[in-house]
């Protein structure tokens, strides 16, 4: 049986997964013990409904239910036990690595949520009347979530649960994206939370004050999740988004120089037509990212005030000059550096041909040569053949 060994590349490179995993897991963990589960919100997952159960286990009239609560209802074992089947799920129907890591993310966090419950860690529990308080745990547990999903999102990773539900659907219908599945997925847990508050209304007799009862939890998960949404969308790909500018101009030549040596950006040029006038027009399509927003439009309005432009924004973008944010290893896709194409002083990369293009030119400057020289000397001797001849006959 061969030997499976692993290069300084490919060691390095997990152990920095590895990294990732234990301190992404910590801070999905940590929102969920510290703010969301101590207050009854449920922002969706396996982890959200495995809370929703403990406490219910927690609060019900049976005894012997009561003592399972901090056993198997324990929300750190009971999103394991939920989890084995998608797991299983996962490693059939979608990538095998993703299937492996999400595993080892799910143990990482039940585990942390295990500890922090066995050595007594505080939590931010708020009063039932404390609906301020509770404003800000549901921010604060959405967002230290929202960061943790996105930044596992950009090195396609999982906590479990409806992660992996989200990804199987869009893995079948790709026409959303996965975190939109997910809150999808999310919420149906979220609406879950409203049930219960049922048994606390038992004896109000206000219709107002049952409505609140009902809908405060349900509303705060909703807060939560809806932050958790927001960020992870930022974190995955807001600040990886890139601007596309369209520029319909005269002066197209000038506004791609700029653009090209300013910015270091690639600039492509066509050709278009207004209906209304009839006049050909060119048209550059330039992706830039935000910071470079203004330096574009000052160019534009320098090279020419009359041109017209529009700006639309691009979630994401992969190629030469733009990063996807993903820890990738050595050599698995080459790093570019626009500056390395574009130097300052010049204006594209067509003006500096590789070392293959100049190899290239020079065999064929000296087949060139060659052709001459051979056609001079064969010139030359039909000459004195010809001569000789004439010499001849006369």
């Amino acid at each position: 049986m061969k030997k499976l060994t692993l290069d300084k590349n490919q060691t390095t490179y997990w152990l920095k997964i590895f990294a990732l995993m234990v301190s992404l897991s910590f801070l999905r963990s940590f929102s969920a013990y510290l703010f969301i589960n101590p207050n009854g919100f449920a922002p969706g997952g396996i982890g959200g409904l495995a809370a929703l159960i403990h406490l219910a286990a927690a609060d019900s009239p049976i005894e012997g239910v009561r003592m399972l609560s901090n056993s198997l209802f324990d929300p750190g074992i009971f999103t394991i036990i939920m989890n084995i089947p998608l797991f299983l799920i996962a490693y059939k129907a979608l990538d095998k690595r993703f299937a492996i890591t999400t595993a080892i993310c799910v143990l990482i966090f039940s585990g942390l949520m295990y500890m922090f419950a066995a050595v007594g860690c505080p939590q931010f529990a708020v009063g039932e009347k404390e609906y301020g308080l509770k404003f800000l745990a549901a921010l604060a547990g959405g967002a230290c979530a929202g960061v943790s999903m996105g930044f596992m999102f950009r090195q396609d990773l999982s906590i479990g649960g409806t992660d992996i539900i989200g990804k199987m659907i869009y893995a079948h219908n790709p026409a959303a994206h996965t975190q939109w599945w997910i809150t999808a997925c999310d919420c149906v847990v979220a609406i879950i939370s409203g049930f219960l508050s049922i048994p606390k209304v038992k004896g109000m007799s206000d219709p107002s004050e049952i409505m609140v009862t009902l809908l405060s939890p349900v509303l705060f998960s909703f807060i939560s999740l809806y932050t958790q949404s927001k960020v992870c969308d930022i974190v995955e790909s807001g600040l990886m988004s890139s601007l596309v500018f369209t520029i319909i101009t005269d002066k197209s030549d000038a506004i791609a120089h700029e653009l090209s040596v300013q910015l270091h950006r690639g600039v492509t040029i066509s050709k278009s037509v207004g209906y209304y006038t009839g006049n050909e027009h060119n048209v550059i399509l330039c992706v830039t990212s935000k910071k470079q927003v203004n330096r574009v439009k000052d160019i534009v309005k320098a090279c020419d005030p009359k041109a017209f432009m529009y700006v639309t924004q691009a979630a994401e973008v992969a190629g030469k000059g733009f990063a996807g944010g993903r820890l990738l290893k050595k050599n698995e896709i080459e790093k570019i550096d626009m500056s390395d194409y574009i130097p300052s002083e010049h204006l594209h990369d067509n003006d500096f041909p590789s070392q293959v293009d100049v190899d290239t030119n020079v065999q064929d400057v000296q087949f060139v040569a060659a052709d001459v020289q051979t056609t001079t000397v064969t010139t030359t001797a039909t000459d004195i053949q010809t001569e000789a001849t004439e010499i001849t006959n006369e």
